[in-house]
């Protein structure tokens, strides 16, 4: 079974992600922050991470977890998806994104 991380601050979008993943079979874990998400990383396998795009600047942003993940030699084999509701995707993908898609509610699901 896949294992996917999700790196999101707001606690209600991160549930609600969760729910969606979980229900269609995979193991997901959360984490509020990318520092978290990447140390999360260094100590389980994860096949996916998916990732919020504007998180506070007292932690990492998702632009800066992408390139973190990327940078690293084991982690960086990972596939980063940034999953937001107004972050830029060229901006994403220019971070280390592997894509960008629209978040829950911004796609109309919520």
């Amino acid at each position: 079974m896949a294992t996917i991380l999700i790196i999101d601050d707001d606690m209600a979008n991160a549930q609600l992600l969760e729910i969606y993943l979980d229900y269609a079979g995979y193991d997901v874990h959360v984490e509020y922050t990318g520092m978290d998400g990447y140390a999360y990383t260094q100590r389980h396998s994860i096949h996916l991470v998916l990732t919020d795009l504007r998180m506070p600047v007292r932690t990492w942003t998702g632009y800066e977890t992408a390139t973190r993940f990327k940078s690293d030699k084991q982690l960086g084999q990972i596939p980063v998806v940034a999953v937001t509701a107004s972050g830029d995707k060229n901006k994403a993908l220019n971070a280390g994104c592997d894509d960008a898609v629209p978040s829950i509610q911004t796609a109309g699901f919520a």
